[in-house]
């Protein structure tokens, strides 16, 4: 399991919490408290299983796309280079859609981040699948 986790990632954790009956168990980050886990004295009998195979995915063919977009996360700073806007394309969220994907279609989305922050990306209402992450050269991206 990975030790740290960006911000608004997800995953599932099971915990098996037998031998700490009565104990809280607290999980921390650097700053403060995030989670504490007040485990019963009480006993509780679990017989549930997990299953030896989670759900299969077929990957998608990136030769079926019809369109690859590439979509950059830019950063605005103020006077003292603090940053004070995000931007995606350089428009500001409340602003009408841009991207429509055709029902039934895949499409390639390339996410590029020339910031200093990490920042999660949300995607509403389609099916999708990460292809791979790379490492890019901040400087001549943004000097294209």
């Amino acid at each position: 399991m990975k030790d740290h986790f960006a911000p608004g990632e997800r995953l599932d954790l099971i915990i098996d919490f037998k031998g700490a009956a009565g104990s809280k168990i607290t999980s921390n980050d650097n700053f403060a408290r995030l989670l504490e886990f007040r485990v019963s004295n009480g006993s509780v009998k679990d017989e549930s299983v997990l299953p030896p195979v989670l759900r299969t995915i077929e990957k998608l063919q990136e030769s079926s796309a019809v369109k690859t977009h590439r979509l950059s996360l830019d950063e605005v700073d103020d006077l003292v280079q603090n940053p004070v806007r995000m931007l995606l394309n350089g428009s500001a969220w409340h602003v009408p859609v841009t991207e429509n994907p055709r029902l039934n279609s895949t499409e390639i989305w390339e996410f590029v981040n020339p910031t200093n922050d990490s920042h999660p990306i949300q995607l509403h209402l389609v099916k999708f699948q990460i292809l791979d992450r790379r490492n890019f050269e901040t400087f001549g991206f943004l000097a294209r």
